[in-house]
């Protein structure tokens, strides 16, 4: 196995955990909120930050691309 097909294994594995963390420590936190609300919310701010990192197409453009797959993702936790 390359080092490159390694590390996307190895980063795709720790940001999922990470992931998971940081929405169990939420739900911790926010305890009296709903969690599918939490869900919606976390998978909007992982959209906006992959958007960040990448920062390519523009915004507007990366919305319309993201919308759907939002909505769909989304529609798991209703």
């Amino acid at each position: 196995m390359s080092y490159e097909s390694f590390r996307t294994i190895a980063e795709q594995k720790i940001n999922r955990n990470l992931e998971n963390l940081f929405y169990s420590l939420l739900l911790k936190q926010h305890a009296n909120l709903d969690s599918k609300a939490l869900k919606i919310g976390a998978e909007i701010y992982a959209a906006s930050v992959d958007w960040l990192n990448h920062g390519s197409p523009p915004a507007e453009q990366y919305i319309e691309k993201a919308l759907p797959f939002l909505v769909t993702k989304t529609k798991s936790f209703i």
